[in-house]
């Protein structure tokens, strides 16, 4: 049964709709999800497994300390959170509504997108 559904997913594009799925596809699937995701990473690695256990096994994994290590543990803990933040919140900023040629899509269509 699982199977069936995957098919009708892929059976999407095929439709005299499908191009627009796949507009709503490609404009929502990497830009909010992608840095959300990376958000919480960074979050996870820095604070909640701990940088100095991180850098711990980045020495392991590479045989030798990477120097400077306050410098790493601010990049993790801050800057590299700050960062995607800032984007993400970028990327909010500039939304505009979903068009596909001279198609503009309904405001419920965004919503679902979302």
């Amino acid at each position: 049964m699982p199977l069936f559904h995957y098919f009708y997913l892929l059976f999407f594009p095929f439709l005299q709709a499908g191009v627009y799925i796949l507009q709503l596809m490609d404009n929502y699937s990497v830009p909010y999800v992608a840095f959300c995701i990376a958000f919480c990473e960074v979050i996870a690695i820095a604070w909640v497994y701990g940088v100095d256990r991180h850098l711990e096994n980045v020495r392991r994994m590479m045989g030798f300390m990477i120097w400077p290590r306050l410098y790493w543990k601010v990049m993790f803990m801050f800057v590299a959170p700050a960062i995607i933040a800032v984007i993400l919140i970028i990327v909010l900023i500039n939304f505009k509504p979903t068009k596909y040629n001279d198609y503009v899509f309904p405001p419920y269509a965004d919503g679902i997108g979302k």
